[in-house]
């Protein structure tokens, strides 16, 4: 399996947003494992409970390696490609936060899509204004400071605005950072499927019965056999 475009020097985890949120870049490979990031988070002394997968695919992880760390693990598919996440997936993402952080306010959420910065901060962003009572322009520039550069694709941003700006937010003066200079390298390197080596009844294994499959860039399988692609460039 082929490196999402730009996921190697793609930085690992950002500080805390709102004190509540931890963004990072989805596991993928050898080294950069569900475990890893979860050690990564307890050195730092953040006790996440929650651990929200936004990519439009299952082809990265296991979730059983989340779940089996005594996280809770929710998954919302969010498609990419500049396509935002819609008012349901916003929805979803907002009481399934809210409802954690009502029964476990000393605990902290875990938020990826591919890289972590475009739909994993427009999710977060939206959380900020809707529950919090954050402005767009605060929320989006509270990001882009734990998590730097913040959320670079201009429509994103757009969307944002569109749905919760209010006579104190001037979009004209919301632009969306230059893209990074990492998310344009494409020197992908390439993993045996190692993660799919379980019972074709396992519910991750999407691909069942077809162990250390090498994919690059081409549509993957979910459970249904619908077909997704996944990159957040």
């Amino acid at each position: 399996m082929a490196e999402p475009k730009g996921w190697a020097k793609c930085p690992e985890i950002g500080d805390l947003v709102a004190d509540n949120f931890v963004p990072f870049k989805v596991p993928f490979g050898p080294s950069f494992t569900p475990e890893y990031v979860i050690r990564k988070f307890r050195q730092n002394n953040l006790n996440v409970g929650l651990w929200i997968d936004l990519t439009n695919t299952r082809r990265y992880y296991r979730s059983d390696l989340v779940k089996n760390q005594n996280i809770r693990y929710e998954k919302i598919f969010v498609t990419g490609h500049g396509e935002c996440p819609s008012n349901d997936q916003i929805k979803r993402f907002i009481q399934i936060c809210s409802n954690f952080l009502r029964m476990h306010p000393d605990q902290e959420i875990a938020v990826h899509c591919t890289h972590g910065f475009n739909r994993t901060g427009f999710m977060i962003c939206a959380y900020m204004v809707r529950e919090l009572g954050w402005s767009i322009s605060q929320a989006i520039d509270h990001f882009s400071e734990r998590r730097h550069p913040g959320i670079y694709r201009q429509e994103y941003i757009d969307e944002l605005l569109r749905m919760f700006s209010n006579d104190d937010d001037d979009p004209r003066t919301i632009t969306a950072p230059a893209k990074p200079d990492w998310s344009r390298d494409n020197n992908r390197r390439s993993y045996n499927h190692y993660h799919r080596r379980t019972s074709s009844s396992d519910p991750d294994n999407l691909i069942g019965r077809m162990n250390n499959l090498r994919i690059s860039q081409q549509p993957v399988i979910d459970n249904n056999y619908n077909y997704y692609y996944d990159d957040d460039y």
